[in-house]
């Protein structure tokens, strides 16, 4: 190894006296004619580089990917309405309503909590914390079925948690849910007041959780019970009954009655197609 590099310290010691040896030759006008041709050389060089580097820069900008925020501002969440309905002696529910009023801007896993209020503004029972999300323009409820409190509860007080991190969502999938017009009663055993409908999954998709919203109003439009549950791994096309019932209401205040249906089309593990078995079928393009 050492032999190999002093015989490359040795070339570059004769080329470097060649150099010298060839430069000695010219005159000292010569000398001078060939330090600036090599100094305009290298110059040129330089300048060349920088411009070929903007022009091919300019040219292939249009073809690269570049990164932008999707949007520059997102509009807050309203909060539409809050009604609190009493159930009886110390029990009460609440429904709090929130619209979205961006056109395509969506937001899941959103952290929350309801403050039940007494007259002084103290809190009259626990709060109650969950997590929502939000399709883009619309409307929401967030549901606290049943509150227990000594103190009359006039108010609540709707907190996010956290900052809402927006998405911006051109496309979702179409997810049809039909909820048929509820029918009202009175009922014995257990006593209170009953609603029965159906829902229908109008939609290929087979969808794990379905959220169904029920609320009672009474007069002037308030909501004098409101209530929430969940049907699981609804099949295509498929129709279910429903049973919801509501102890300390009575019949005689209701004055309309209202269920919706939700799911939620931001989580992709929520919706799935079936697949089908064509084997040996007209469809099959094995054979």
């Amino acid at each position: 190894m050492s032999l190999l590099k002093e015989k490359l310290e040795l070339k570059a010691e004769e080329a470097e006296f060649k150099i010298i040896r060839m430069f000695s030759r010219f005159d000292r006008w010569q000398k001078r004619i060939i330090l600036l041709c090599m100094l305009a050389a290298i110059h040129a060089y330089f300048i060349s580089k920088t411009v070929a580097n903007r022009y091919y820069s300019s040219r292939y900008q249009q073809y690269l990917i570049q990164g932008s925020p999707s949007f520059s501002e997102a509009q807050e969440l309203i909060l539409d309405r809050a009604d609190i309905a009493s159930l009886g002696q110390n029990e009460y529910s609440a429904a709090v309503q929130i619209v979205n009023r961006n056109l395509d801007l969506a937001a899941k896993n959103v952290p929350y909590e309801i403050k039940f209020l007494a007259v002084d503004g103290s809190e009259a029972a626990p709060a109650e914390r969950g997590r929502f999300y939000i399709l883009p323009n619309s409307k929401k409820y967030l549901i606290a079925p049943k509150i227990l409190s000594q103190a009359p509860i006039i108010s609540v007080n709707l907190i996010f948690l956290n900052k809402i991190f927006w998405q911006k969502k051109y496309e979702l999938p179409e997810v049809n849910l039909i909820t048929s017009q509820p029918k009202g009663s009175d009922q014995l055993s257990p006593p209170g007041y009953a609603l029965a409908g159906g829902v229908q999954n109008n939609s290929p998709y087979f969808i794990k959780e379905v959220k169904l919203t029920f609320l009672l109003y009474g007069a002037g439009g308030k909501i004098i019970g409101a209530s929430q549950r969940s049907e699981f791994d609804m099949q295509p096309y498929e129709r279910r009954d429903y049973k919801q019932i509501w102890s300390g209401i009575s019949g005689r205040n209701v004055v309309r009655a209202e269920a919706s249906a939700e799911t939620n089309l931001l989580d992709k593990t929520n919706l799935a197609i079936p697949e089908t078995n064509n084997a040996g079928g007209a469809g099959d393009l094995g054979r």
